[in-house]
């Protein structure tokens, strides 16, 4: 999980965990891809336990509920067109499968930003920057 970025902050005793996550260059395991809208649900499963995981691993101190909140940015056209070209999946299993990942929890959030070299990192460093200055968001 090194290209997953947490923003943690502080509302009360109810912190929120702003998760954020390059889906351009961090890509789902291909058996996953394949399963389709199935495959999708257990990302979800397997992301929620990683995260969790993580933030074990990070000593966060937890005092109240937790909540985390997950955005997947990424550029569709060129994902499709990768994993099409590259034999891992068909557009139509990657558009089941991020049905079922977004639709596992509603803390999921799936952002496509279109065409360009580096919109996911953009749109990172700016919810990266954001967090940081207004640390009720």
């Amino acid at each position: 999980m090194a290209s997953l970025h947490c923003v943690l902050t502080m509302s009360s005793q109810n912190p929120l965990i702003l998760c954020v996550i390059d889906g351009d260059m961090n890509i789902f395991s291909p058996a996953l891809l394949k399963q389709g809208l199935q495959g999708g649900r257990q990302a979800a499963q397997e992301l929620t336990k990683n995260i969790a995981e993580f933030l074990s691993q990070e000593e966060v101190q937890i005092f109240g509920r937790l909540s985390f909140w997950v955005t997947i940015y990424f550029n569709k056209r060129s994902l499709v067109n990768m994993l099409r070209d590259e034999g891992i999946c068909a557009p139509d299993q990657l558009e089941a499968f991020m049905t079922g990942l977004s639709q596992a929890s509603p803390r999921f959030l799936l952002v496509d930003v279109g065409p360009g070299k580096d919109g996911s990192d953009v749109k990172i460093k700016g919810v990266k920057a954001r967090a940081l200055i207004c640390p009720w968001v």
